[in-house]
């Protein structure tokens, strides 16, 4: 669990940690949120890569599909490529991206 790491460790933050972060998933939601205010307060160090933060990007957009146009999962990937006009209407990666919510 990431309440279990040790302060002054130093981590590196893996796509699923920014995602379930940002998309309400609890109980993993609550961990990753305190995780990254640990962070904040310095008691943890972490980094990432910009491979992990375009796949979390990635997660939040297809969460935010399937919310917004009640889509299944299973393609859902391909079938935006499929209907590109729906990747339009798609913003909550945008706001989560600036540190701000939808409204």
């Amino acid at each position: 669990m990431l309440s279990d790491i040790p302060p002054s460790t130093h981590c590196f933050v893996d796509a699923n940690v920014f995602y379930y972060h940002l998309v309400e998933t609890p109980p993993l939601s609550e961990e990753c949120s305190n995780f990254f205010e640990r962070v904040e307060k310095q008691e943890i160090s972490a980094s990432t890569s910009s491979v992990a933060v375009a796949e979390a990007i990635h997660k939040v957009m297809l969460a935010d599909a399937v919310a917004q146009h009640n889509l299944d999962r299973t393609g859902l990937a391909h079938r935006l490529q499929r209907h590109r006009q729906l990747i339009a209407t798609l913003t909550e990666h945008v706001f989560e991206a600036n540190g701000e919510r939808a409204a």
